[in-house]
């Protein structure tokens, strides 16, 4: 038997398979491994024709090509972020990184998505100690969780810091006497790792609002960090909103060379030495919780008029004028959040320190 007639046969076998169980392979295909599906579109016609017909994607994109900070420099990049914030002179966010262009040209091949999955890969090889650099993309070894809330217009970020977490057995009397005492610096680190991850989250934010122009069938996204990096989750209906408050001319801005995003920030944090958890029976030591509230609008540099908090209040998220002009938020609102069966004690802490411990929240800007 010929070479050709035996290529034919396997092509008109391929040819045979109905599109969705066709799909269906491919779907396992992508759970293996994502790289072998662009293998399999050499393998026939039929295979490179289904692949976009694919329903649900899952993309990782690589860190941004920076050289690893050094010591000094690691806890200087921090400040100069939140010197930045709180300056109020990051007047734009720079146009997205050439590996999220990237990943954005390559998932457009993928013309049914219904289901996204998006992991932002961190550096593993940096140290876990602060003061060897280790700050993980800015986050330091205390970071127990952070979560946002994404709307375009006002992003909230939770970030809880503890030095230690002790169960039940380990809740001994001595252990319990024992407080190391954080230091003001670590306490300024925390808050400034917390700048460092809003960015980053930030530039989530854009990816997400690129995707949901580009892929008018999606129903579900989740955009998370490698490691305790967050996560960004919207469904049916948040997706319905989201999209219909953007317009392809906004996503062109955003990811336009010199385009960007005006943000206004508003910031709160709270440290407890000893926070005792009585629904899952976990203590925390030297508990600190910060609260970041960014207000985005897209426009152009060089645009006359800078968004203000007032530009960036909404009905559900505003209360009173503080007395220097800006808004002051309401921190029930988290209270009522969706949390994660994982995120038990996570959300547990923050409820906790809002309503018990609410008088300790001090504005930081």
């Amino acid at each position: 038997m010929s070479m050709n007639r035996l290529e034919s046969e396997a092509k008109d076998q391929f040819s045979k398979l109905p599109d969705d169980l066709f799909v269906l392979i491919l779907t396992k295909i992508r759970q293996q491994d994502f790289k072998f599906l662009s293998r399999c579109s050499l393998i026939s016609k039929l295979f490179a024709s289904s692949i976009p017909l694919m329903p649900s994607v899952s993309i990782s994109i690589s860190p941004p090509n920076n050289p690893k900070p050094t010591s000094d420099f690691s806890k200087s990049s921090l400040q100069d972020v939140a010197d930045r914030f709180i300056d109020r002179k990051m007047d734009y966010l720079t146009s997205l990184r050439p590996q999220i262009q990237k990943a954005l040209i390559f998932l457009k091949k993928f013309t049914m998505i219904r289901a996204l999955d998006v992991v932002f890969i961190t550096d593993d090889d940096d140290e876990d100690d602060p003061k060897e650099g280790g700050f993980r993309y800015g986050f330091l070894p205390s970071l127990i969780n952070w979560k946002t809330k994404f709307d375009f217009k006002l992003q909230t970020f939770v970030f809880l810091f503890a030095q230690s977490i002790l169960g039940k057995s380990e809740q001994t009397e001595e252990a319990m006497a024992v407080i190391n005492q954080v230091t003001a610096e670590e306490l300024e680190l925390r808050l400034y790792s917390s700048f460092h991850g809003v960015v980053d989250s930030i530039e989530w934010g854009n990816v997400m609002s690129c995707l949901l122009v580009q892929h008018p069938m999606l129903r579900e996204i989740t955009i998370a960090g490698s490691r305790k990096g967050g996560k960004i989750c919207l469904t049916a209906q948040e997706i319905l909103d989201l999209r219909n408050s953007l317009s392809p001319e906004d996503v062109s801005r955003i990811s336009g060379n010199g385009n960007g995003i005006g943000v206004t920030i508003n910031v709160k944090s709270a440290y407890i030495p000893v926070l005792r958890l009585p629904s899952s029976g976990y203590a925390m030591k030297s508990v600190s919780l910060v609260v970041v509230r960014v207000g985005r609008r897209l426009y152009h540099p060089g645009d006359e008029a800078f968004p203000t908090e007032t530009d960036t209040e909404t009905d559900s998220d505003s209360d009173d004028d503080h007395e220097d002009g800006e808004i002051e938020y309401d921190d029930n609102d988290i209270i009522n959040w969706e949390f994660d069966s994982e995120e038990e004690v996570f959300r547990e802490a923050v409820t906790l320190i809002l309503v018990d411990h609410k008088d300790k929240m001090q504005r930081e800007t």
